[in-house]
């Protein structure tokens, strides 16, 4: 079972693959999911890098407070 830092960060990896995906072929390019997917990680980024460098008591707790935070992703 994957922890919920774990977790989060393969959102994050997975954003990345699907923005590269589309940007690999123009004609599949989605200017607002782009966007979409560049503004919830403007907005989770932080929150990551906060779950990431606390403490291992606070690691999970802070990891599964910011996932809460994706919007439904």
């Amino acid at each position: 079972m994957r922890s919920p830092l774990e977790t989060f960060a393969g959102l994050l990896d997975r954003s990345v693959h699907e923005i590269a995906a589309m940007a690999a072929d123009a004609r599949g390019f989605e200017v607002g999911r782009v966007g979409l997917i560049a503004d919830i990680w403007d907005n989770n980024t932080l929150p990551l890098v906060g779950a990431a460098v606390a403490p291992r008591p606070l690691r999970a707790r802070r990891a599964r407070a910011a996932s809460g935070r994706q919007g439904g992703r």
